[in-house]
């Protein structure tokens, strides 16, 4: 019976923190909102998950700067890309990505004439 209770109080806890967790990081916020098709508040929160320096920061960035990109804001996005690839602690999948993601938009914008930004690529 007691081994049970512990059990019990231990899940609780954990389901406790997981909670806090959730609700405290803009990210985890950002990805709900995904998933809902709720875009509008997806920049906002990944704004508070970079302001709060939280655990996501990397994802947050990545996850804003493509966003940015979607509604034409690449000027808002090269910050952050830039930032998430020139982190330490960003995991290689996410800065692999924001290579990707940047070099992709810089290709773009010398096919559409836009500007000769070879001078920008990164060496």
């Amino acid at each position: 019976m007691i081994g049970r209770l512990q059990t019990s109080l231990v899940k609780r806890q954990l389901y406790s923190e997981f909670i806090i967790h959730f609700f405290s990081s803009g990210f985890l916020k950002a990805k709900q909102y995904m998933d809902e098709e709720n875009y509008d508040k997806i920049i906002s929160e990944c704004t508070k998950e970079i302001e709060s320096g939280g655990r996501y920061t990397a994802e947050a960035l990545l996850l804003r700067a493509t966003f940015y990109l979607l509604i034409g804001n690449a000027t808002a996005a090269q910050p952050d890309l830039d930032q998430v690839i020139n982190m330490q602690e960003s995991n290689v999948k996410v800065e692999t990505f924001s290579v990707f993601t940047r070099n992709t938009y810089l290709l773009l914008l010398v096919y559409v004439g836009k500007t000769k930004c070879w001078n920008k690529w990164p060496t």
